[in-house]
């Protein structure tokens, strides 16, 4: 009978995150570390995140800042890539209001629509839809979204950015 011999699989190169928040399995992939991990590294500020949960979920909904997972892996470089256990980098440098204006769309519309923020958030469209049905983002006035193409809420820039202030997590300051 012959034996059967696992084919050699390619070098994965790390992936490149091109959104501005990454959720906690993107972040356990990169950092190796496991959720409870990153959810320690986030309460400690080595990480910035939002929780964008909508109101009456049991649980915490961590997107985490793509940039300050970069300033932590970097960081982790310079203390000579300690494990977990032995320690971890300062809490990041990155101050809230640079957290969020990375993340506020550079237009100077009064508003951001369904897929800007959809792709800023990481999420997907219920998701969004139940933070607007819930109010903790609030429409443009005169606007009201729908199914299918072209359907997707148009949200007020102001709403947008109170949601990202009141619900960031690990950010020191300023």
């Amino acid at each position: 009978m012959p034996s059967f011999r696992q084919p050699d699989l390619p070098k994965f190169q790390a992936p490149r995150y091109r959104r501005p928040t990454m959720t906690v399995d993107a972040a356990k992939g990169v950092l190796d570390r496991t959720e409870d991990e990153i959810r320690d590294l986030v309460e400690t500020g080595c990480l910035v995140a939002w929780d964008i949960a909508a109101p009456g979920s049991h649980r915490a909904e961590l997107r985490i800042l793509t940039t300050s997972v970069s300033e932590f892996v970097a960081a982790s470089r310079e203390l000579g890539g300690r494990s977990p256990s032995e320690g971890d980098p300062a809490p990041s440098a990155i101050q809230p209001e640079s957290a969020i204006a990375a993340l506020v769309p550079k237009h100077d519309k009064p508003f951001v629509i369904g897929p800007e923020v959809k792709r800023i958030l990481n999420c997907g469209r219920q998701h969004l839809i139940n933070l607007v049905d819930a109010k903790v983002l609030e429409q443009l006035p005169g606007t009201q979204y729908r199914r299918g193409p072209q359907g997707w809420p148009v949200i007020a820039r102001a709403s947008f950015t109170r949601f990202l202030e009141t619900r960031m997590i690990g950010a020191i300051a300023s």
